[in-house]
């Protein structure tokens, strides 16, 4: 699941039904309008492949026949199993809402496209079908940078109490692997 932070004019503008939820939201708190401008949206999506499918055997012939296809089809089969969730967070209320299949806000659509051409363009390395290539149009940095910067490479914040106190819940085990080489480092700094 990949969370895509996204401000509400934008919401707004992809998913105009959304007001119609901030004015329920409004009715439900009794009290003055909430401002538009402490709105906090975001959509969260990931890929859906149906359960039954999943073999290795299916798996791998769906990814040569993916591997195989120029740009155009293989954005339309990406996108084809992206699943995407509405959220809307007005104070203490929220509301979660999962989109139609094959309703795709632009903004993730975009995002899609400019990770499926840099699938495809890695891809590519192993395959070396130039026709593929050059059906792969041009990278645009200005989304997949964005999307980057805000989404990959920040590490949560680990904190020795919280996983202390999991520890004392739920037990040594219960711990992530990040947890846990997060502890034995800092067992190390003492």
């Amino acid at each position: 699941m990949y969370i895509v932070d996204i401000g509400i004019e934008n919401v707004l503008e992809e998913c105009p039904f959304v007001k119609e939820w901030i004015d329920v939201i409004n009715a439900y708190v009794k009290k003055s309008e909430f401002p538009m401008s402490k709105v906090e949206s975001y959509y969260d999506y990931g890929y859906f492949v149906p359960a039954s499918k999943n073999t290795p055997e299916n798996y791998l012939i769906n990814l040569q026949k993916s591997q195989a296809m120029m740009y155009e089809e293989r954005l339309s089969t990406e996108l084809g199993k992206v699943r995407v969730t509405i959220n809307i967070k007005m104070g203490h209320t929220s509301l979660s809402h999962k989109l139609p299949k094959g309703f795709i806000p632009k903004s993730i659509q975009d995002i899609i496209a400019e990770i499926t051409k840099i699938k495809m363009r890695l891809e590519f390395e192993e395959h070396g079908d130039e026709a593929i290539r050059d059906s792969i149009p041009e990278p645009n940095p200005n989304i997949i940078v964005e999307f980057i910067d805000e989404n990959v490479g920040e590490e949560p914040e680990l904190d020795v109490d919280d996983i202390l106190d999991k520890i004392g819940k739920s037990g040594f085990d219960s711990l992530s692997k990040e947890e846990k080489e997060f502890l034995d480092k800092k067992s190390k700094d003492i």
